[in-house]
């Protein structure tokens, strides 16, 4: 799952939100705003439904 990926990538991340978190006994869905040390942003969409088809987005976003 994402949470993993954050762990795994900590060294460049200065920190993150998690917007919305929603579990259910065989799906999910995510929404995460991450804060990378260059200064930009990663905003996360990350769905599992129920049949075990997934559904994601990446926006990654500089500031400057």
């Amino acid at each position: 799952m994402i949470f993993d990926v954050l762990s795994k990538y900590s060294s460049i991340i200065s920190n993150y939100q998690v917007i919305k978190y929603r579990y259910f006994e065989t799906s999910y869905e995510v929404v995460l705003k991450i804060s990378i040390k260059d200064d930009s942003i990663l905003f996360v969409r990350d769905y599992l439904f129920a049949d075990g088809k997934r559904k994601y987005s990446f926006h990654w976003q500089n500031l400057e």
